[in-house]
């Protein structure tokens, strides 16, 4: 569906994946080198680890894994930024910018 130009897409409000999974899912089939997702951090802490658990899953971005490119995932609400390093990353920014690097089991 098409709404003021932009296409809409719906799902049933009773489902088993969130709202951001859906979107990714979706934003996958269009074939990005970037996804980047706003409005993902703050506000409920529940939400918020649940969201960086969706871009920490491999399993849920192997379709552009598969076709052998590469992804940037992130969280980003303007002042921070999540994203997960898989095999190389660049980091850009000031000397003044706070950079924190964790390892991840299995990543």
């Amino acid at each position: 569906m098409k709404d003021g130009g932009v296409d809409v897409v719906q799902f049933p409000a009773d489902k088993n994946e969130t709202d951001l999974e859906l979107a990714i899912q979706h934003a996958l089939t269009l074939n990005p080198q970037e996804v980047i997702i706003l409005a993902a951090l703050g506000g409920r802490l529940d939400q918020t680890l649940g969201n960086i658990a969706l871009i920490s899953d491999l399993r849920s971005l192997t379709l552009r894994y598969a076709q052998g490119g590469d992804l940037d995932i992130r969280l980003d609400d303007g002042i921070e930024e999540i994203f997960f390093c898989r095999d190389t990353c660049k980091i850009t920014g000031t000397p003044s910018d706070l950079v924190s690097a964790h390892p991840v089991a299995g990543q």
